[in-house]
């Protein structure tokens, strides 16, 4: 890949790199019309310099020496105290000013707080970056080199570095191609766009999405909720068929695997996976020219036996159960997007009825029956017909709280989970709800009262207990954090979309200035980038990684959500 850096007067310099700076070239800096003539040296006599010096060595030493002889032991004491005093003196005056500075500082501090202003935070470094993660921070670094150029007003350089010897003549003419072929960066949408093109790579003959930069691989999760996003950024149809096209290769037995990798063995399952592939096809339905009956066409048989492994129980952790409802358990590891665990099993444990799968799963099977019903596949439709009906009453028996208003975050056969988390927001924001309206907007309430911030969503209130303000730390302290206080931002596209179903175009002027908040974060963790998750409390700085996809392509569904686009 080649990068240029344009040096313009003495602000702007582009620097290019074509993988590793093995040989480097530089087109020559055009000279000004006129140049200053150098001044002429002047010439000197270094017999006569030396001489000089002698002289006045010699006249300096003369009145140190009269002087010392002079001296008497009481003078001496007397000398001796006089330098004590001044040293005092001295002091004292430092002292005084030190304290009078501090005074000064403190001043200006509590005006600035007074007035709303607050410093500027200086950027980290990365080794504090790596010591705040728990991580080692101290090593040797190898400084290959370094390059240097003096330009002067009107002077311009190219500058590259490549595994090639390159042409100095032909990088001005490069670099001009460069800027041409370079997207248009120029607006907030048009930034995410550009990042959301970045998540797409091709790889072993596959088309997926990267999760996130630079430590995150593929996962179908993450595929499928930053897929309809992403899309938006180019020929959507195009890399919808692609992405889905290769995702499929990951299917196994009814279920999607976790991970998207040529070199999986033994893949590993999880309980709301398989149910996201339904929302996306949904998504792929409304944003490209799709019909019901070609989708259930293509995907109709994949459909058909995802939902009818759970059904079957082809998965001994993640079930149909009698109620209707999807049962997940696993002692030994999360089955959950709370996917943080450690040596003892998950950080968050959610065993039994989830929240998310099950509103998930109402989803699915609606769905299912309305691509099935367009296409007139009849078994389907007699088979499946009446499980909305049985899923919805039971989803609103097990995870409803009265006394509270809201849904439990998960139940299973001692207790349910009262605390207020992000996850019930799918049942308000998904096409199909197993809530009344009424209930839709006491959901909404609790998550706007509690969970809501300019960055998204926390994972948890910071009214229970186990809330975590600040995700810093080492790895155990910071996953624990992700999920119990963390904020994500690809909650935001269900949140516009909740908003949007309950109170129709009213509220799009709210939903426009929500996502201005995330106008700033392009220069914050990286530039044009959205991080994986953000601090609870204010002021809600980045964590994680510096580009996360799944909030990124949400970010930009929420966009085309209050726009006259879709």
């Amino acid at each position: 890949m080649n990068l240029f850096k344009q040096l313009c007067g003495t602000a702007c310099c582009l620097l290019g790199l074509l993988a590793l700076p093995a040989t480097v070239s530089a087109a020559p800096a055009k000279k000004p019309a006129k140049t200053a003539a150098k001044p002429a040296e002047k010439k000197t006599d270094k017999k006569s310099d030396k001489a000089d010096a002698k002289k006045d060595s010699k006249k300096a030493a003369k009145p140190a020496a009269d002087k010392k002889s002079d001296k008497t032991p009481n003078a001496k004491g007397k000398a001796a105290d006089k330098n004590k005093k001044n040293d005092q003196d001295t002091r004292k005056d430092k002292n005084q000013d030190k304290a009078k500075k501090a005074k000064d500082s403190a001043k200006d501090k509590a005006r600035d707080a007074k007035n709303g202003k607050t410093k500027e935070k200086q950027p980290e470094s990365a080794k504090t970056k790596e010591k705040e993660r728990g991580y080692d921070f101290q090593e040797d670094l190898l400084s290959v080199g370094a390059f240097e150029v003096s330009l002067k007003k009107g002077e311009s350089i190219v500058f590259s570095a490549s595994l090639e010897e390159a042409n100095p003549k032909n990088l001005a003419k490069d670099f001009s191609k460069f800027l041409k072929e370079r997207a248009d960066r120029n607006s907030f949408e048009e930034c995410l766009q550009y990042t959301a093109s970045q998540f797409i790579i091709h790889k072993a003959g596959e088309t997926r999405i990267k999760a996130g930069y630079h430590w995150y691989d593929s996962t179908t999760r993450d595929t499928f909720i930053a897929l309809p996003g992403i899309a938006l950024s180019g020929s959507t149809a195009k890399i919808f068929d692609e992405v889905l096209q290769s995702a499929l290769k990951y299917y196994y037995n009814g279920c999607f695997a976790r991970d998207i990798s040529t070199h999986i063995v033994n893949p590993v399952f999880d309980a709301d996976t398989s149910l996201w592939f339904f929302w996306t096809l949904q998504q792929y339905e409304k944003e490209t020219t799709r019909t019901k009956k070609q989708i259930w066409k293509e995907y109709g048989e994949t459909l058909k036996a995802i939902l009818n492994a759970f059904k079957s129980r082809e998965h001994k952790t993640m079930r149909m159960d009698d109620n209707g409802l999807i049962w997940s358990d696993d002692l030994s590891r999360p089955l959950t997007w709370f996917n943080a665990e450690s040596n003892y099993g998950a950080i968050v444990p959610r065993n039994g009825y989830v929240v998310e799968v099950n509103a998930l799963w109402y989803n699915a099977v609606c769905y299912a029956l309305e691509l099935a019903k367009d296409a007139k596949d009849k078994t389907f439709l007699s088979e499946w017909g009446t499980m909305p009906e049985t899923i919805a009453e039971s989803f609103n028996q097990i995870f409803w709280i009265e006394s509270e208003k809201y849904l439990a975050d998960y139940a299973n056969h001692t207790h349910q989970n009262t605390e207020v988390r992000p996850n019930q927001l799918l049942a308000c924001a998904l096409d199909y709800s197993p809530l009344s309206e009424k209930r839709q907007r006491k959901v909404l309430a609790i998550i706007t009262q509690e969970l809501l911030t300019p960055k998204g969503l926390r994972s948890l209130s910071p009214e229970s207990p186990r809330y975590e303000g600040e995700s810093v730390g080492n790895v155990f302290v910071r996953d624990k954090a992700t999920f119990n206080g963390s904020v994500h931002p690809w909650f935001v596209g269900f949140y516009v979309e909740a908003n949007l179903k309950l109170f129709g175009d009213t509220y799009i002027p709210d939903g426009k200035a929500f996502l201005e908040n995330f106008e700033e974060e392009i220069n914050t963790h990286g530039v044009g980038l959205i991080s994986a998750i953000y601090d609870g409390n204010p002021p809600f700085n980045p964590r994680g990684c510096i580009s996360n996809a799944k909030n990124v392509a949400e970010i930009l569904r929420a966009q085309w959500l209050l726009s006259d686009k879709k």
